[in-house]
């Protein structure tokens, strides 16, 4: 079964600005598709749990911080910036 994804607005104006200023769009484009993808089918499997209900995971060049509802199978990305 698979999880709805949702960005929240200040991870979704993040990334827009993640992309504007980057130098390879299109890596940071494969990324946010590929965190989206990964994460609606198994949040659980492909992150790392951080504390008090926060996981992160990192496809570079981003990194993204995130939330599971399991009871609504719901994901909620909080966050998003570059990799260091």
């Amino acid at each position: 079964m698979n999880f709805t994804v949702d960005w929240q607005p200040e991870a979704d104006d993040s990334l827009i600005d993640i992309w504007t200023s980057a130098s390879d769009q299109l890596a940071v484009t494969t990324a946010a598709n590929a965190i989206e993808r990964i994460l609606a089918v198994d949040p659980f499997g492909y992150g790392q749990y951080l504390s008090e209900g926060l996981w992160r995971i990192r496809v570079p060049p981003l990194v993204a911080h995130y939330t599971i509802d399991p009871a609504r199978r719901l994901v909620q990305i909080t966050d998003i910036s570059r990799t260091v």
